[in-house]
């Protein structure tokens, strides 16, 4: 391959890039990524004497640019190019606003916006004394306190005395059910998005929020287990 363009003025003309993403896990490269991304980047330009090599990064085909023009060129051209987070994360976090674009992410916010009102600063204010009140009593004085898991405890039911309505002391067993769903669900989002599990052992940590998002789902319903 001669290189990306066939006139360096008349901008990218269409080419398959050399390289090979394999088949299985063991041909995946993000770790020789993650260790040190110039010389990754770098080694595969000089394998594959080009700019641009096919890959696999994350388990998935990933075609490799190392050229500003390219790069340039891919982030102006809308009709192609989009957010890979969208393409990462959508299986795991669903539908929601991060994602959203044009008139539904415009009424979606707009929605929002009375939740943020000055109008309802004075229940929130509220809702803040109770639940802080309440997280400061069950803290054990007698004994040190991690504080980053003591104020991380107090964040997520902050959010869920606010969002959901929960608390602790009217609902513990609930937002302890909640908490801990949350918590594997979020443990997916800097795991590798491979889905497996291993009979009579365990599942991998994206697998494991996987399922707690489709627990999620079902919290609250009358007809959820319990």
């Amino acid at each position: 391959m001669q290189g990306l363009y066939a006139n360096p003025g008349g901008g990218l003309r269409p080419v398959h890039p050399p390289g090979s993403a394999g088949r299985t896990l063991l041909s995946d490269r993000s770790v020789e990524l993650w260790r040190d991304p110039v010389r990754f980047v770098s080694a595969g330009v000089e394998q594959h004497g080009a700019r641009a090599f096919l890959t696999r990064l994350l388990l998935r085909p990933t075609v490799v640019l190392a050229d500003n023009r390219a790069v340039r060129h891919l982030l102006r051209d809308r009709e192609t190019f989009q957010c890979g987070l969208r393409d990462m994360f959508m299986p795991l976090l669903g539908e929601n606003l991060v994602f959203m674009e044009g008139g539904r992410a415009d009424s979606i916010r707009a929605s929002l916006h009375s939740l943020f009102s000055s109008e309802t600063a004075t229940n929130y204010q509220a809702i803040t004394e109770r639940v802080t009140r309440h997280w400061l009593e069950q803290l054990d004085s007698d004994r040190p306190v991690d504080l980053y898991a003591a104020f991380k405890q107090l964040s997520m039911e902050l959010n869920l005395a606010v969002f959901l309505g929960l608390e602790r002391r009217e609902r513990g067993a609930d937002v302890a059910a909640v908490t801990d769903i949350a918590t594997t669900h979020w443990h997916g989002l800097y795991a590798l998005p491979v889905s497996v599990s291993v009979p009579f052992t365990t599942s991998s940590s994206y697998k494991q929020a996987m399922d707690a998002k489709e627990a999620a789902a079902h919290t609250g319903r009358p007809d959820a287990p319990r």
